[in-house]
């Protein structure tokens, strides 16, 4: 007689598990709790993006994917919609979304292709829930949802519906569980201070319009500058300025079957995950891009009767200013340029998608290093960003210590730690930190970083080096900056730029292999390498470190030191004292097509 197969769980999200006695699968590492009791008999599915090349060649696969299933849209959208947008605005209006949504769709469905080819007789035990209550409401509640081990936990279940040899138990309990928790109290600090911002806001373009006379129209939103710099861009604009449009709904928003009966058009060539993602699109795709799409208005009277746009000058609103993005797609088709100011640091990853959406879907790329070198629309215009005070530093201070998180789910393909090889990154800051000397030890101070995506960072952190000290985060990070003798910076990112640009006190370190560059920017860190301020290894920093911890401004301030420092400044971060000038005079250039 034979035996019976025994049902194996397989387990996709550490939120609402249920189980059977026998062995557990965990679909990746951020399928399994904190608290999980490992003396229960689980395996946990090795990450397919742990083989870096194929992160790199998926990337590849993916960019192109994107573009294809983009021109698929443009049709559908255009014609619910009754529009005639082209495909420049659609991806500006729905590319972040999509890019995201792309590389979590085909993350979840790569690890379940794995775990459904290596394992039989596999089970999942499911709570329903009505799937339209978690479609998100815009391209922001999306990202907080790509990263929500509940909204992962109902996603990748649905996913799991095109793998019918995973037996999928259903089950019913209080719906309620599913709810959303709103905090109160932070909702209205974040109305209330939302509205004082309006007000100013509001104040400044009354201060500013009309300022320098010209025939063009300007519209600066999401910039996150201070009002005098903002000041020095807009005494360079030549014609009239909007600062910060207000929008607004005309009506509720909510969920409606017959916004969602459409489908991407199939082709031959589609392969397994194409055909999935087709179907997933139109019922994942944000409420704001369809149900929302007309109901969008403008406050202010004057920019609601303009026929024309002559710049749009952001530095974030491309990514989540989602009624910005519709409103503007008429202004775009007629010509008006999109100017952007990146973010990021002058140091770019060797790939990442959402940078490559960031540089597309602008006209002019405003930039702190060289990007020229990959994207031909950027303009080096310095330390954009940079809001540390030039060699404001204490030498008798603490030792700053700076970390980075990456997502435990992942929702961006780029050449850092992706999911679970944030253990490796972790282990190589555990490294640094137990390899540091006593009094060095008692002088550091650990500055977490301001969310944990999916990590229990502090607990961590005190699991695995005793003894150590947080630093305050009420504080500001330029006035730990200020107070602190020298700042380790342990990720590839605009952070370590600020600091070499700004002349302060820096040890950077990464793993190379996780956190890989671009070729022509190897030699650059090389040459850091050589006095002392970047490492590949961990061991090698703690050493650096207790050996210069009583003399760090000496070291800081030698000769070859700061000859390489500035020299590496130039190409990829340098302070321009006349930097806002010129943005500005580059603003009103495009606008007179000047450029």
């Amino acid at each position: 007689m034979k035996k019976k197969n025994t049902l194996k769980n397989l387990v996709v999200s550490p939120y609402n598990i249920k189980l059977n006695k026998n062995l557990i699968i965990f679909l990746a590492d951020y399928s399994k709790p904190f608290d999980f009791d490992n003396s229960k008999s689980h395996i946990i599915s090795n990450y397919h993006w742990n083989d870096k090349l194929k992160a790199e060649n998926d990337y590849k696969y993916l960019s192109n994917l994107k573009s294809k299933i983009l021109s698929f849209l443009v049709p559908e959208l255009n014609y619910l919609h009754n529009t005639n947008l082209s495909k420049k605005s659609w991806n500006l209006i729905i590319g972040y979304w999509l890019t995201s949504f792309l590389i979590v769709s085909y993350d979840r469905f790569s690890m379940l292709k794995m775990v459904d080819e290596k394992y039989k007789n596999l089970v999942t035990y499911f709570c329903e829930a009505n799937q339209k209550d978690y479609i998100p409401f815009d391209t922001f509640s999306s990202r907080i949802d790509f990263e929500d081990e509940k909204w992962n936990y109902l996603f990748i279940n649905n996913l799991i519906e095109y793998f019918p040899n995973i037996n999928v138990k259903k089950y019913k309990t209080n719906q309620n569980q599913f709810k959303y928790k709103v905090n109160l109290k932070k909702s209205l600090i974040s109305f209330f201070t939302g509205k004082i911002k309006i007000l100013i806001f509001n104040f400044f373009s009354l201060i500013l319009r009309n300022i320098r006379l010209g025939k063009k129209i300007f519209i600066i939103t999401g910039i996150g500058i201070s009002f005098i710099n903002l000041l020095k861009i807009r005494f360079r604009l030549k014609g009239k300025i909007f600062f910060e449009p207000q929008f607004s709904c005309l009506k509720r928003i909510t969920y409606s079957e017959s916004y969602r009966k459409w489908k991407l058009k199939s082709e031959k060539s589609d392969g397994e995950f194409e055909k999935i993602l087709k179907e997933l699109i139109p019922k994942w795709m944000p409420l704001i891009f369809l149900e929302g799409f007309k109901k969008i208005e403008i406050k202010n009277n004057e920019l609601a009767n303009l026929r024309n746009i002559d710049v749009i000058f952001t530095s974030y609103d491309h990514f989540h200013g989602d009624y910005l993005k519709i409103w503007s797609s008429k202004f775009i088709d007629k010509g008006c340029k999109l100017v952007v100011a990146s973010h990021l640091g002058g140091v770019l990853p060797k790939y990442q998608m959402h940078l490559d959406y960031e540089a597309e879907v602008c006209d002019h790329y405003l930039t702190t290093g060289q990007q020229n070198k990959k994207f031909s629309n950027s303009v080096q215009v310095g330390q954009f960003w940079n809001y540390l005070q030039f060699n404001k530093h204490n030498p008798k201070g603490k030792i700053l210590l700076i970390p980075t998180i990456n997502s435990k789910f992942t929702r961006d393909l780029a050449s850092f730690p992706l999911g679970e090889q944030m253990h490796l990154y972790f282990k190589d800051q555990f490294k640094f930190y137990n390899n540091l000397n006593l009094e060095t030890k008692k002088n550091l101070r650990l500055r977490l970083y301001k969310t944990n995506q999916g990590w229990n960072q502090k607990e961590y952190w005190m699991e695995n080096c005793k003894g150590i000290l947080f630093a305050n985060n009420e504080h500001s990070y330029s006035r730990q900056v200020s107070k602190s003798s020298i700042i380790i910076c342990t990720y590839l990112g605009r952070g370590f730029i600020e600091l070499l640009s700004a002349n302060i006190p820096a040890i950077i370190f990464w793993d190379t292999t996780l956190w890989e560059v671009n070729e022509f920017v190897e030699s650059d860190l090389n040459h850091l390498k050589k006095v002392g301020i970047f490492y590949d290894c961990p061991l090698n920093a703690a050493n650096k470190l207790n050996s210069i911890f009583n003399e760090i401004d000496k070291w800081w301030f030698s000769d070859e030191l700061q000859k390489q420092r500035i020299l590496f400044c130039e190409k990829y971060g340098y302070l321009n004292s006349k930097m806002y000038k010129e943005i500005g005079s580059i603003v009103n250039n495009i606008a007179y097509k000047k450029r």
